[in-house]
């Protein structure tokens, strides 16, 4: 900063020069969502459909209060999976992140219901298999570079 006579102010001197800050190069973003991203964003928005549909049915048949209420709840986290599926395939960023802590939502989901005994074991391991697959999915360098800087 200079005053009014054109030299430097006396404070400049006083801070320390600012050093260049390194970012990570972010990969080309692909023309076209590769076929894996295909494939994920497919089967993230067919689980989330098959989901809500489902808990939609349910809801209509709960007998109590409380089953209702936990229908209610993972029928919004199979519609926020349709959202993110569909964001996936669009190139969002929070396409990719949603889809990741809905896997990561749905595989403790799993995990809880292997638990309580709710879930039967063929479910379990379903469910466990299917959501880590898919998060470690989503975790790949295609996945990463079709979503980023959007």
């Amino acid at each position: 900063m200079l005053d009014a006579g054109g030299d430097p102010v006396e404070r400049d001197a006083e801070r320390p020069a600012l050093r260049p800050v390194y970012r990570r190069p972010a990969p080309p973003r692909p023309r076209f969502a590769p076929p894996s991203v295909w494939v994920l964003s497919v089967v993230v928005t067919l689980l989330g459909l098959y989901g809500t549909l489902r808990g939609a049915a349910g809801i209509a048949g709960a007998d109590d209060e409380e089953a209702a209420l936990l229908l209610v709840f993972r029928t919004l986290l199979s519609a926020g999976q349709v959202a993110c599926g569909a964001a996936l395939l669009a190139g969002r960023r929070w396409g990719r992140t949603g889809s990741t802590a809905l896997c990561a939502v749905n595989f403790a989901l799993a995990v809880a219901g292997a638990l309580t005994e709710t879930l039967t074991p063929l479910q379990v391991w379903l469910g466990t298999a299917v959501n880590l697959v898919l998060f470690l999915a989503l975790l790949g360098p295609r996945v990463y570079a079709w979503t980023d800087g959007r």
